[in-house]
């Protein structure tokens, strides 16, 4: 089992640049295989959205995962994520 703490707002300068840096631990080609989608696209896609382009950070190897959801999601997903990769992580908003 692999161990990651992720503590949003200290790790990085903000949730979605720590929600983007656990993405890109995880692996953004893994993470993408999972399905996940937020306000109608996927989380982590090749494809950058005419309407949440600002809000879809660069993760390497042309892909790009979605930011502009709450804090609370960013946790769950984080969370989620943890759980099918069999990944210790521990995560706390402050």
């Amino acid at each position: 089992m692999e161990n990651l703490v992720a503590e949003c707002k200290k790790c990085e300068k903000n949730a979605a640049e720590t929600f983007a840096k656990f993405i890109q631990h995880v692996g953004a080609e893994r993470v993408a295989s999972l399905g996940i989608v937020r306000n109608k696209i996927a989380l982590v896609s090749r494809d950058i959205s005419p309407i949440y382009s600002a809000s879809q950070k660069d993760v390497g190897n042309g892909l790009y995962v979605l930011t502009n959801i709450p804090i609370a999601t960013k946790k769950e997903d984080i969370l989620y994520i943890a759980r099918q990769f069999n990944i210790n992580v521990k995560v706390e908003i402050i």
